[in-house]
């Protein structure tokens, strides 16, 4: 399925979210975060399928809704969903091929991983030595605030199942995306 014009995530994200989401807070908190949307926001949610987009104004407010239902901070919430999610889908045969990556692997990799989850932007890497790299999203002036603490999460998590150790994970907006 072609992506939407709009800044969209892909599907099977929203798939394993929609799993994920109440184990995370409970089915009646996930039930009534859903009751908070607006009908059509909340149809999208429920109907995206693996292969499909859901917008990104969808996604966050279902994230606002979430949120608001559990009495939880939003982008905190979102980075407990992300890990969850990161660790489902890592688990399986991704877990032996992300041990057995190379650090020039992974990042020569993460914008392809990008361009799969979001159908807005551009994301770069590029290794600055000792254990570090760098990667920028441009093209995406007006970027959601949970993109990038969902990306933190998800950078942080894979590189712990490929075996390194003391991962961190800055990041900031910038005036065409975030790094």
């Amino acid at each position: 399925m072609d992506a939407p014009e709009h800044p969209a995530l892909a599907g099977h994200f929203v798939v394993v979210m929609r799993r994920n989401f109440p184990r995370l807070v409970g089915r009646t908190a996930y039930e009534r975060a859903l009751d908070l949307m607006l009908e059509d926001q909340r149809d999208q949610v429920l109907s995206t399928t693996s292969v499909g987009w859901l917008p990104i104004t969808t996604l966050d407010a279902f994230h606002y809704a979430v949120a608001e239902a559990t009495g939880s901070d939003a982008v905190e919430l979102t980075r407990e969903l992300v890990d969850m999610n990161i660790q489902d889908t890592i688990r399986g045969v991704w877990r032996i091929a992300v041990k057995a990556a190379t650090d020039r692997m992974l990042i020569k990799k993460a914008p392809t991983f990008y361009s799969r989850s979001y159908n807005v932007g551009e994301a770069t890497s590029r290794l600055l030595g000792d254990g570090r790299a760098e990667m920028t999203v441009s093209g995406w002036p007006e970027m959601s605030p949970f993109t990038l603490p969902s990306l933190d999460v998800a950078i942080v998590r894979l590189l712990e199942h490929a075996g390194r150790r003391d991962v961190t994970s800055t990041s900031e907006l910038t005036p065409d995306g975030g790094r």
